[in-house]
């Protein structure tokens, strides 16, 4: 038997496949579904997009992946509003949680004034001085 890896580009939904039989034989009275849904909600002025949120949902968690406002429009409650609908998305699929991480420079002050927890910390990650934060919402 020869062995080889190489990098592969279209091989997840074949590993999701894997997976899903895995855990159907595992725990046949509740199986998971590994299949992950996208979503992405753009912010727009005037036809204008200033800003938006990107998620991902996989296993009753929604995990948010980037949130940004174009520098003119921050501070004026968009990305709020961002996370509301990305809250009430997350709701209607019946999702456990939101989950998401920022750097300490973006989002330490933002996303605990929205309900959420701080669950840990890489310090200086990317770079010296600069935290990695990982916070979580039960829904």
């Amino acid at each position: 038997m020869e062995i080889t890896l190489r990098e592969s580009v279209d091989i997840e939904g074949y590993l999701l496949d894997l997976l899903n039989e895995q855990s159907e034989e595992k725990s046949a009275d509740m199986p998971f579904d590994y299949t992950e849904t996208r979503f992405s909600f753009g912010l727009y002025i005037d036809e204008e997009l200033v800003g938006g949120l990107t998620a991902k949902e996989k296993l009753g968690e929604f995990c948010i992946s980037l949130l940004a406002i174009s520098k003119d429009y921050r501070n004026q409650g968009l990305g709020k509003r961002l996370m509301k609908v990305a809250e009430e998305k997350a709701l209607e699929r019946g999702c456990n949680h939101l989950l998401l991480t920022t750097y300490s420079y973006q989002g330490a002050y933002f996303y605990p004034k929205l309900g959420f927890s701080q669950l840990g910390k890489i310090s200086d990650y990317p770079m010296s001085g600069v935290d990695k934060l990982y916070f979580i919402k039960y829904l």
